[in-house]
């Protein structure tokens, strides 16, 4: 498909050196576009009186309507139920997630008519004292219906099912009958039955996971393979339109996750949709309109995808060739595409591409303050740890650097399983480098994406090969001549700040400071917590002594730096939320206390209401000038 060609502005490539927190960390001022399914309209997020909006863009003339705001509250997550008809959730964008009580859902006309609550916020059921209820959109329909098939616990608070619900009279009506209650992931094919669960079974102290199949809703259940969470059988995505097909991810005879069809008569995997020999698969998407395989996408250095659509796969290649050195989606409807564009400079773009003339134009920019001309520029490395295993990294240099000799942050991901970093614009990174630092953010074993030895080469290794990783990303960089040995620092967020506190124990000569941002500091307090949230109990008491370490059989407290205290000799910065609870703060509280107890170096920062990484604005703000202040006076330049 030739397409025209796209004229793009220049601007300068003058550096704008360090830039004020509020000019990276503010949030874009339009996000969330979503091409209705006949291409005719596009509902965006967009500001309105300092809220989070929904508008809807008329494209054949390019009006704008409002569709609904608040004064309150944010709306999040638009979804096209039909060509006419919108669902959304809200919250509140000025809280941390600690008091964001929000939730609920909505649906709305696209002209703001026939508006309907169809669930209560969190905040409503707190003030009338109810148990918790949610109704969650599952997935869209395409059959010129008002109803969207949605997950609800309405019935029982510990079992969530499959309704379907009319967004216009807030009606639910089960679509699937004789299912297991404990079932932590279900498959539907096209008629809304429920054909696969996946459900746990504890037995002897360890957890099992059955994958459950049935040929309909009058058919018994089967078992088509058990195994516990480090077992590689097929994973279900979902049915193909004629609810025979099975699509199913699986590692079984590759180095990487392949996309299978896989044989129910069987049990076996079928015949390869899509693999890479280097990564592995990532989503796998269909045709709303025909329900037929559409593309699949999958992460190398960035983001790519795989049409099964020649036609399709043409558009990719001219947009592609249109907009070099970005990653480019396309979302069709009707006669539009609407094309989402980012680079590790680019925040992000939209374009209106039409298919009969072939001609895209810009329709609006996520952060029109940023200059893409004035951001560091991130590639991806690789480099050998020290048992042979190659590690990916991403390496950012500062904007007019020479690429020598420079100080530098060790930006570690948090998850830390099936979690990797991606090539983005990261306002983290450009915080760093517009400040003068090189950074590495390195994809050590147990990162997702990059194959099944890559990942299971990280079990059990908290502390150990997978600290050992981080340590030889920085080595290497020291040894290329890049970093300066005399101004390092290690950071990083979840897992990443517990590799933070990590560093500052195991490699102290290697770093001048660390900053631990709601990281873990005692391992086995972490085992041995109530949970409030269920899965969280059901992680802890199972699948994470499988991967991070059984606190009965393995020494946890060597990994962890709340007993490893006496061993850090450089100044930490500690930051937590109170509302924290996938990290708690008594994590930080613990680390706190040693440290002071022990005469160590360090600074806290406490912040009421927020939870597992900061969200209210003057918070983040707040935060990042705390690091911005430590970092300059830990990494200042030596004689």
């Amino acid at each position: 498909m030739a397409m025209a060609a796209f004229a793009r502005t220049p601007v300068s490539a003058a550096s704008p050196g360090p830039l004020p927190v509020e000019t990276l960390f503010r949030q874009p001022q339009f996000h969330h576009p979503v091409l209705s399914p006949d291409g005719e309209s596009l509902a965006i997020l967009a500001p309105v009186k300092g809220r989070v909006a929904l508008a809807v863009m008329t494209l054949s003339d390019r009006k704008v309507a409002l569709v609904a705001a608040s004064e309150d509250w944010d709306i999040r997550g638009p979804a096209w139920v039909n060509n006419t008809r919108l669902v959304f959730s809200i919250g509140d964008n000025q809280l941390g997630d600690g008091d964001d009580r929000g939730g609920g859902l909505f649906a709305v006309d696209k002209d703001g008519g026939h508006f309907k609550k169809l669930a209560a916020t969190l905040a409503e059921q707190i003030r009338k004292g109810q148990t918790y209820r949610y109704r969650q959109v599952h997935s869209l329909l395409n059959d010129g219906s008002d109803d969207v098939l949605v997950d609800s616990n309405d019935l029982d608070d510990q079992d969530s099912r499959p309704y379907r619900l009319d967004t216009r009279t807030g009606k639910m009506e089960t679509v699937s009958r004789h299912l297991h209650p404990k079932a932590t992931g279900r498959v539907l094919d096209s008629h809304h039955v429920v054909r696969m669960e996946l459900v746990p079974e504890v037995k002897d102290g360890r957890q099992t996971y059955h994958l459950w199949y049935r040929d309909s809703e009058e058919s018994p259940w089967r078992t088509l393979w058990s195994g516990d969470v480090t077992h590689s059988g097929p994973e279900p995505i979902a049915f193909g339109p004629d609810n025979t097909t099975l699509y199913v991810t699986s590692s079984a005879g590759s180095a990487t996750k392949a996309i299978h069809e896989f044989d129910l008569a069987t049990g076996k995997l079928g015949k390869v949709v899509f693999a890479h020999k280097d990564v592995d698969a990532g989503s796998l998407l269909f045709d709303r309109n025909t329900g037929q395989l559409a593309c699949v996408t999958y992460t190398t250095d960035r983001q790519h995808t795989y049409w099964f659509d020649e036609e399709l796969a043409e558009v990719q290649r001219s947009v592609d060739k249109a907009l070099p050195d970005r990653v480019n989606l396309l979302q069709s409807g009707g006669k539009r595409i609407l094309v989402t564009s980012w680079s590790d400079r680019e925040p992000g773009i939209w374009y209106l591409l039409d298919k009969t003339t072939h001609k895209m134009e810009e329709l609006f920019r996520a952060r029109p303050w940023i200059d893409p001309e004035t951001m560091a520029t991130t590639r991806m490395v690789h480099y050998v740890a020290r048992d042979g295993l190659s590690i990916p990294a991403y390496l950012t240099l500062p904007v007019g650097s020479t690429g020598k000799n420079v100080p530098l942050v060790v930006n570690v991901h948090g998850g830390p399983y099936g979690v990797r970093d991606d090539w983005d614009w990261n306002p983290e990174v450009q915080f760093f480098a517009s400040r003068g630092y090189a950074v590495l953010q390195p994809q050590y074993r147990g990162s997702g994406g990059f194959g099944k030895r890559h990942a299971s080469a990280g079990w059990k290794q908290w502390g150990r090969a997978m600290q050992d990783d981080i340590t030889d990303g920085v080595d290497w960089l020291v040894k290329q001549g890049i970093a300066d040995p005399r101004r390092m620092a290690i950071y990083g967020a979840s897992y990443g700040g517990y590799a933070a506190l990590m560093g500052a124990v195991k490699t102290p000569e290697l770093f001048q400071c660390a900053v631990d941002y709601v990281g873990v500091s005692d391992i086995p307090e972490m085992f041995s917590r109530p949970w409030r949230r269920w899965w969280l109990e059901g992680w802890y008491g199972y699948d994470a002594k499988s991967m991070i370490g059984d606190p009965e059989q393995d020494d946890l407290k060597a990994v962890s730096p709340y007993y490893q205290v006496d061993r850090i000799r450089i100044p930490v910065l500690m930051a937590y939320g109170t509302d924290d609870w996938r990290v708690p703060i008594e994590q930080g509280y613990r680390m706190r206390s040693a440290m002071k107890s022990a005469g160590k170096s360090f600074e806290w920062l406490e912040k009421q209401g927020e939870g597992h990484g900061f969200r209210n604005p003057d918070t983040v703000y707040e935060y990042y000038r705390k690091v911005d202040d430590f970092l300059g006076r830990c990494l200042a330049p030596r004689p």
